[in-house]
């Protein structure tokens, strides 16, 4: 299931690359992205437990809200997470509502996630040619604007390392 999961989830972040990031340039923005999405984008204080949050309630727009405590590279991670439970549910869904807590419980939907954050925001493609051009991994974070924790397991989920 887990695999399946994995798939999907790198399946359907190319599709909304090629659908709503049509520049291919890099670093991706995952807030324009969510904004072709019609997804609002807010940084908020959140609290220390909780990093972002999706919520669409009826007859609203849907909204990701992340903690402007964290540093750029995180927020934008969280974005991209919290579009990944937006495709995952259906983007036509009447609601969806996610809280994503720091250390919360480790569930398929937040795999899914966690792995569609990592293949919108790290292209495969692109980390594998900037890795076999002998980019460090603090050259890779910083050119796509993740974390160094980041790269890491893109790095490890790609075999690179």
């Amino acid at each position: 299931m887990a695999k399946n999961m994995k798939v999907a989830a790198e399946r359907d972040a190319a599709d909304i690359l090629k659908r709503y990031w049509r520049t291919g340039s890099l670093p991706v923005d995952p807030v324009a992205i969510a904004r072709r999405l019609d997804v609002n984008v807010y940084s908020a204080q959140l609290g220390e437990d909780v990093s972002g949050m999706l919520i669409k309630n009826v007859d609203e727009d849907p909204a990701i809200y992340v903690d402007v405590d964290d540093s750029l590279p995180r927020q934008r991670f969280t974005v991209a997470h919290e579009i990944g439970h937006f495709v995952d549910r259906g983007i036509g869904a009447s609601t969806m509502n996610y809280v994503d807590r720091r250390g919360g419980p480790f569930t398929l939907r937040e795999l899914y996630a966690n792995e569609f954050a990592g293949h919108l925001l790290m292209p495969a493609g692109a980390v594998v040619r900037l890795h076999e051009a002998n980019w460090s991994a603090w050259e890779l974070a910083d050119h796509f604007g993740v974390s160094q924790e980041a790269i890491g397991i893109r790095l490890r989920r790609l075999n690179l390392t």
